[in-house]
């Protein structure tokens, strides 16, 4: 017997070429559908912030990143805007980031 002789393949037919893939069983279905609903349902928990910060357990976390956030742009914007205001509103407002800070990185430890 001879085999027959290695001849290169044309790029034309690799892009006509259909792969053979199986249909998935029962089984595969099943745990398909499972992953999808335990997926959708974590996605509905963590609402629009929470895809961004985190999952139902670190919502105080996400409130304080938001104050920390929101008293920064504050700021921020007192120093461009209301600077006759920018000691008064950056020492209440430094105030709020420093305990948001320190509730994000306190001891969470329960016993």
């Amino acid at each position: 017997m001879s085999s027959p002789p290695n001849k290169p393949i044309d790029v034309a037919d690799i892009r006509h070429t259909k792969p053979i893939v199986p249909e998935p069983d029962e089984k595969a279905r099943l745990e398909m559908a499972a992953y999808d609903h335990q997926f959708r349902t974590q996605q509905a928990e963590l609402g629009v912030i929470g895809k961004f910060l985190g999952c139902n357990a670190e919502k105080p976390g996400n409130i304080s990143f938001i104050a920390i956030i929101v008293s920064f742009i504050i700021i921020a914007v007192s120093a461009i805007w209301a600077q006759e205001y920018f000691e008064k509103i950056l020492s209440t407002f430094a105030s709020v980031i420093t305990l948001a800070l320190g509730y994000l990185f306190g001891s969470h430890k329960k016993d």
